[in-house]
């Protein structure tokens, strides 16, 4: 194994022959937990879109190659960009990641920021400019707090 600095970073290099066949590129990857079960059917368990998108292209590839649709045709000419929504089309899957906020009330913060935007106004008219500061902030602070709460719906 070689390390060499550049900068603040280390970059490692590991000198050995990378594996020819493709399922010891699988197992490897199955071993470090990064990549799921590659073999995994269509009938088995349905993807989501999340899921779709992490994976490579040669594992959308692998995916479509089992699914008969007329949106995955060409499904080997097609880059990333083309065969995710084409496989989110053919396996019924929504094209977009649903996210939800978890571990607050959000009804009750988004209920909080429109009373803000109506005091904001009111100060806007007064010229009152130590009190729009303060109301911005306010509003900034709770449009945070619903984003640092959001997850992704399983």
């Amino acid at each position: 194994m070689i390390q060499r600095r550049m900068g603040a970073l280390r970059y490692r290099a590991i000198q050995a022959d990378p594996p020819n066949d493709l399922a010891a590129i699988a197992d490897r990857r199955n071993r470090q937990g990064n990549f799921g079960n590659l073999n995994r059917k269509e009938g088995d368990v349905a993807y989501s879109f999340h899921e779709l998108k992490l994976k490579t292209i040669q594992e959308l590839r692998e995916i479509a190659k089992d699914v008969k649709h007329d949106a995955v045709q060409g499904y080997s000419q097609m880059n990333k960009d083309h065969l995710l929504p084409a496989l989110c089309k053919a396996l019924g899957i929504d094209t977009h990641e649903h996210l939800v906020v978890v571990g607050i009330d959000k009804p009750a913060v988004k209920a909080k920021m429109r009373e803000l935007r109506e005091k904001r106004d009111a100060a806007r008219e007064a010229h009152d400019h130590q009190l729009l500061k303060s109301i911005r902030r306010q509003i900034h602070g709770l449009n945070r707090q619903i984003r640092a709460h959001v997850a992704h719906q399983p």
